[in-house]
């Protein structure tokens, strides 16, 4: 009898074992997607700057300052 209480308790702790194996193999993608957005991000900022300059060099160029 306790050899299959010892089997049951392997064997939910092999379940669980797996499920964990999942969980951090989802958080690392999450962690990759993460990183690629903030690529992203800092890419569409520096854009965004570069309009700001030149939106404020003509205002300067026409003196609307």
């Amino acid at each position: 009898m306790a050899d299959n209480v010892d089997n049951l308790i392997l064997e939910q702790l092999r379940l669980i074992r797996e499920d964990l194996t999942e969980v951090k193999d989802r958080l690392g993608n999450v962690e990759t997607s993460q990183k690629s957005l903030e690529g992203m991000m800092f890419g569409l900022a520096g854009y965004i700057r570069g309009i700001d300059e030149r939106v404020e060099h003509i205002e300067q160029k026409l003196g609307v300052d």
